[in-house]
């Protein structure tokens, strides 16, 4: 029983942090802030942050 309680807490960990970077690049997709400041959000190098953003099917707005 233990094992699955384990188990299950992981992967609530791990939805959970995927949610957190879901919002992030929403909110950045969405033009609420910048595409460096998702990136200090999510902890990541701005390189690092659009890739992730890109590979989940997000796009980073253009400036204009």
């Amino acid at each position: 029983m233990i094992i699955k309680n384990v188990a299950f807490r992981r992967a609530c960990r791990e939805e959970c942090s995927r949610a957190v970077f879901f919002e992030i690049y929403l909110s950045v997709q969405e033009g609420d802030y910048s595409a460096k400041r998702g990136a200090e959000k999510a902890e990541m190098s701005l390189d690092e942050f659009e890739k992730a953003m890109s590979k989940a099917g997000y796009k980073i707005p253009e400036l204009v």
